[in-house]
Parts: structure tokens; C-alpha cells; sequence
């Protein structure tokens, strides 16, 4: 913060703002996670479908 907005930040002040970053923008990330693991759940259960479907006898 001193170099890029000439302005001196002692703990507190740093503790401060995390704490404000986390809570505007962790649900963005928390939300994006969600449906990174959506994703990858979606297609694991996809593949372990075809591969169930594999093993069926007639």
C-alpha cells in the first residue's frame, strides 16, 4: 500500500482490510469453487455411469 498508494498500513489497518476483501469478495470465490466441483462431480459421475453401463450383461 506504501508503494502503490503512498500510504502507511500498520497490522490492524492490514487485519481491516482482509477482513473486508474476505467478505465482499469470498462468496465470489467460494461460489465459483462450487461450481468448479459441480463440474468435475458431473463428469466423474458421467464416467462412472458409462462405465457401469460397460459391465451390463444381456
Amino acid at each position: 500500500m506504501a508503494e502503490r498508494f503512498e500510504l502507511e498500513m500498520g497490522g490492524f489497518e492490514s487485519e481491516e482490510l482482509l477482513d473486508f476483501f474476505a467478505l465482499k469478495c469470498g462468496p465470489l470465490f467460494y461460489n465459483q469453487a462450487v461450481l468448479d466441483v459441480q463440474t468435475v462431480l458431473r463428469d466423474r459421475f458421467e464416467s462412472i455411469e458409462s462405465d457401469l453401463w460397460a459391465l451390463e450383461k444381456n
